[in-house]
């Protein structure tokens, strides 16, 4: 697996699969047994904001996360998606700042 290899791991909102309850489950059931196999301090979490299917939603406000099908995808993704799902799953806190706060950081800096 390329993790092994060190990679990192980078879970968006983008690419549709957050579009439904159940690839939310699946997408956040990836990441927790990630996080158990070893491989948390390779996982990032980002929203991926800026992604419009459609150009004529760009303009429109009101279109957000894809809790009711909204195509547009905003920062809001992670908090209102992601983060509910993994402490559903009972991931730590401390897991989740791990990969929302302390990963990117250390991946940003890198050299």
């Amino acid at each position: 697996m390329v993790a092994d290899k060190g990679a990192y791991l980078s879970f968006n909102c983008g690419g549709g699969h957050l579009d439904s309850a159940k690839g939310v489950r699946q997408a956040m059931m990836l990441v927790k047994i990630l996080a158990q196999r070893g491989y948390l301090s390779q996982i990032t979490l980002s929203a991926d904001a800026g992604f419009w299917p459609h150009e004529s939603q760009r303009l429109d406000p009101d279109k957000s996360c894809p809790e009711g099908n909204s195509p547009r995808r905003t920062y809001r993704c992670v908090f209102s998606l992601m983060l509910p799902a993994l402490e559903k799953m009972e991931v730590t806190h401390s897991q989740i700042r791990r990969m929302l706060v302390d990963n990117p950081r250390r991946h940003l800096n890198a050299t």
